[in-house]
């Protein structure tokens, strides 16, 4: 399969290329938003949802083992030293959240 290519000097860009241009949208986030809307249209169910879960699964740890790859030994220790904010996202997510959701009345509960 070809890459995608820009239009040359002599070529006229398409109508949508022009309109991601002016609204400065990245092609990817319009995949995602796209992805998100079709799930939201044709939600899978039975046991294709399972096989689903499972390869959203590993392709969320397969992205994040790639992004850590990337970085730099000196760049993962300066992020490890910023442990305040790290301490805040730890408490917000098993005590701050758990909290809002066991209240009376929670919104939360339906989930």
């Amino acid at each position: 399969m070809g890459k995608h290519r820009r239009p040359t000097a002599t070529e006229k860009p398409s109508r949508f290329r022009t309109a991601l241009a002016k609204l400065r949208l990245d092609p990817y986030i319009l995949a995602l938003l796209g992805a998100v809307a079709l799930a939201s249209i044709l939600p899978a169910r039975g046991g294709p949802a399972v096989i689903l879960n499972h390869a959203t699964t590993i392709a969320i740890g397969f992205l994040f083992f790639l992004y850590g790859a990337r970085l730099s030994a000196k760049e993962a220790l300066d992020g490890l030293r910023q442990w305040r904010l790290h301490a805040v996202v730890v408490a917000s997510t098993y005590i701050l959240f758990p909290l809002l959701g066991s209240q009376p009345g929670s919104s939360f509960r339906r989930f």
